[in-house]
């Protein structure tokens, strides 16, 4: 049973807040349920024929004829068909002249609003006629990128200082991605030229989202900039760019995955420096065939764990929901999920070349060290090559986790003592026994771990905090 099993009984409801439920239950069916995917293009036109069937029937309009939010909830969750107009390759022809028919009809009735101003037009409308037009032949979709981007640098100008999630917000947001992602995949313009039109477009809408430092939005915001820097990546030029834009884009914006990520980086690239300081020989192996190898290479590992542990828990970034929860433990399902960030981080990164050396850190940083417990991923990578970073990164990512008092204020921290012990207890099975022998039989190499998680932490949280609340 659902909300809408109860339709009949809506005009017994006094307050509008209860009616207007119905119509909340209907936007998460058809707008949200098509964003996520879980319903196909006719499923969403057949409950959006429901809705509006329901709208039009005497049981509504006998209470809510000229009610502005439920009128308000109906333009909404339209626009939104509106707009889902550019993912119809899989519909049946039926459901896309359906949608371009109900195109056509809103661009007919906004043009007669707005004086015949398509600059004035809301952008999904336009959007959906320009789609519609190329469905019936009338241009092509060449011809839809370029009066698309001068509807849009057009209305850029005048719309470009944020108020709020209103019309203004939706086109600063919603149009760039659409054309980034979609409508650009369908032209033939140079591949070149297709790339600049991305690359700008991307930036705007960056430069846009990070105009906005309004603390009400933040989450908002910082959602849809990690969500928008994931499906963007790709097309990023150069290794330093994208990993420059990974770090920027979505690391840095989830402040609880930035600040673990700052801490293991800073913990790895000291405890490395010390391997090769007292133990180089750790890493002789696959990737370097002798000590002076290694030797040779000092700054290329020092450097590739400093990436590697920043980037170790990206995937995190992309289950925001989970990873902002620190003021009690996680359920056993929303568990489940945060485990999946190591596949989610996999998956995030594994098309692009720049980041192939990091994927099996990335998906193996959750198993022990002997390979008989922890998680990884669906996807299968043993990586014998980087077993020494990944064993670094790992003992680091538990030494940061087990004492931190900020980002997992919800449980007891470990103090160095409890942790020296766990290590001991854990080495040959969950971590690698070298690594222990290292930290537990050198007094200054426990000193400076302790100064890290007990006196660095709390500068780096300030710092990362001041520079979240710029």
């Amino acid at each position: 049973m659902s909300i809408l099993d109860y339709k009949k009984y809506y005009n017994t409801l006094e307050d509008i807040n209860d009616r207007k439920v119905f119509f909340e239950a209907y936007y998460a069916l058809i707008v949200k349920a098509t964003y996520l995917h879980l319903i196909s293009p006719e499923r969403m036109w057949s409950l959006y024929e429901d809705m509006m069937e329901f709208y039009n029937s005497d049981i509504v309009q006998s209470v809510d004829k000229d009610t502005l939010v439920i009128k308000g909830m109906i333009t909404a969750i339209t626009r939104n068909i509106l707009s889902s107009s550019v993912a119809l390759d899989e519909a049946s022809q039926a459901v896309k002249e359906k949608v371009f028919e109900l195109a056509e009809k809103e661009y007919k009735s906004e043009i007669a609003k707005n004086g015949k101003s398509i600059y004035a037009l809301p952008f999904e409308v336009y959007f959906a006629h320009l789609l519609a037009s190329r469905f019936y032949g009338k241009i092509t979709y060449n011809q839809v990128v370029y009066l698309l981007l001068e509807y849009y640098e057009k209305r850029r100008a005048t719309s470009a200082i944020f108020t709020g999630i209103d019309a203004d917000y939706e086109f600063n947001v919603m149009l760039p991605s659409a054309i980034v992602l979609f409508i650009l995949d369908k032209a033939t313009i140079l591949e070149e030229e297709k790339s600049k039109i991305r690359i700008d477009l991307i930036k705007n809408k960056n430069k846009y989202l990070s105009s906005i430092t309004s603390s009400k939005y933040r989450d908002i915001i910082d959602k849809e900039t990690v969500e928008f820097a994931a499906k963007t990546l790709k097309y990023i030029k150069g290794s330093e760019n994208q990993e420059k834009y990974a770090k920027q884009y979505i690391i840095k914006k989830q402040f609880a995955t930035d600040a673990h990520s700052i801490m293991v980086q800073r913990l790895s690239t000291y405890l490395t420096e010390k391997v090769l300081e007292k133990i180089p020989d750790y890493f002789v192996g696959e990737k370097y065939a002798s000590l002076d190898e290694v030797k040779e290479n000092k700054d290329e590992i020092i450097n590739f764990v400093n990436n590697a542990s920043m980037l170790h828990d990206v995937g995190k970034a992309l289950v925001y929901e989970i990873t902002t929860i620190q003021y009690r433990r996680l359920t056993n399902n929303e568990y489940d999920v945060a485990k999946k960030h190591t596949q989610i981080g996999y998956d995030l990164l594994c098309g692009i070349k720049a980041f192939k050396p990091y994927l099996g850190i990335i998906l193996n940083h959750h198993m022990a060290y002997n390979g008989e417990f922890g998680y990884s991923g669906e996807s299968v990578i043993e990586d014998r090559a980087n077993k020494p970073f990944i064993d670094i990164i790992s003992l680091c990512d538990t030494l940061d986790a087990a004492t931190d008092i900020y980002n997992r204020n919800y449980k007891h921290a470990k103090n160095m003592d409890e942790m020296l012990y766990d290590l001991k207890e854990g080495a040959n099975n969950r971590y690698n026994p070298k690594l222990v022998d290292l930290i537990i039989n050198n007094e200054s190499i426990i000193k400076e771990i302790t100064k890290i998680i007990s006196i660095e932490r709390p500068e780096i949280y300030f710092n990362i905090y001041r520079e979240y609340n710029k």
